[in-house]
Order: C-alpha cells, then structure tokens, then sequence
C-alpha cells in the first residue's frame, strides 16, 4: 500500500500532461493526461472524489501498480500459506476494498484521519463496489498532509485534526 500513496494533493502543472510524484514507499510514478482519460503509472484513473472538505482524495484505478501476474504468482508460491480469513465487509457491504482499507489505516499511527473521515462517509461504498474487475488503488494522504492544511492552532481546523 506504502506505494499507493501520495502525500498532498495530486495535481499536474498548468500546460503539463504530465508530472512524476513520489510515493511514501519511496517509488516513483508518473501521472499522464491522454485525451480526456488520465493515467497513474499506466493505469487508467477511473474516477475519484475528494473527502469532505476538500482534505484529501481517492484517485480509483483500473489495475494494481507495479503489479501483473507474474508478481501474483511469485507471490502465490512463496507465502500462499499467509493468505487472509473471510472478506471484511463492514462498513461497506458492497465494498470490500474499503472496508479492508479502512481495517488497515484504522491500525496505522499516521492514517487516523484518513480512516476518521472514511468512517465519516457512508456512502463511499458506492463509488468502489466489488465486483469481477481489477480492483482499486486508495490514495492516501498521511496525518501530516492533513496537518499541513491549517496553521497551528488555527480554529477553522479543530474540527479536522
């Protein structure tokens, strides 16, 4: 997940199609504009939306980045004994990914607002229901990036941090 996620907003300079960003995995990758469809690593960006507030967002992508089924595989070989119980699904029943995501950022020491404002939404099940497909991507903004927003101590931010 560390290479899924981007701190700050995600945003290509005017007249650019495309910019590189790093990841908190430390691992580059490159957002394009073709067209009218965006990419993140090749990826297709489906869709996204942005938290409540503005303080955050979640870019949803056609595939896993930096993975194929090579990678599954080899994976699958070396620790198939690790695979996972049943599937998560609460809150979002017809969300599997959300619901898991947000069992793991839940327990990570620098997602705590990012799983509070997850929590806070009831209806982002919907925007990454589960299905036949290849699944999503959550980029997530750290308690840092949050932080960031607002000067220390500024009122207007006492609701977010």
């Amino acid at each position: 997940m560390v290479n899924h996620v981007v701190e700050g907003p995600v945003s290509l300079q005017p007249g650019s199609d495309q910019t590189i960003l790093t990841t908190i995995g430390d691992r580059e990758v490159q957002l394009t504009v073709k067209g009218e469809n965006t990419y993140a690593g090749g990826a297709l960006v489906r869709g996204g939306m942005t938290l409540h507030g503005g303080r955050g967002s979640v870019l949803f992508l056609d595939q896993v980045l930096w993975v194929d089924h090579d990678v599954v595989e080899d994976l699958n070989n070396k620790f198939g004994y690790l695979e996972s119980g049943p599937p998560i699904n609460s809150p979002w029943n017809n969300s599997q990914f959300l619901s898991h995501s947000l069992g793991i950022l839940e327990k990570l020491p620098n997602t705590t607002l990012t799983a509070l404002y997850m929590n806070s939404t009831p209806a982002l099940g919907e925007y990454a229901p589960g299905g036949d497909g290849d699944g999503y991507t959550l980029f997530v903004p750290t308690d840092e990036a949050f932080a960031a927003l607002c000067p220390h101590g500024s009122p207007a931010c006492a609701s977010i941090l």
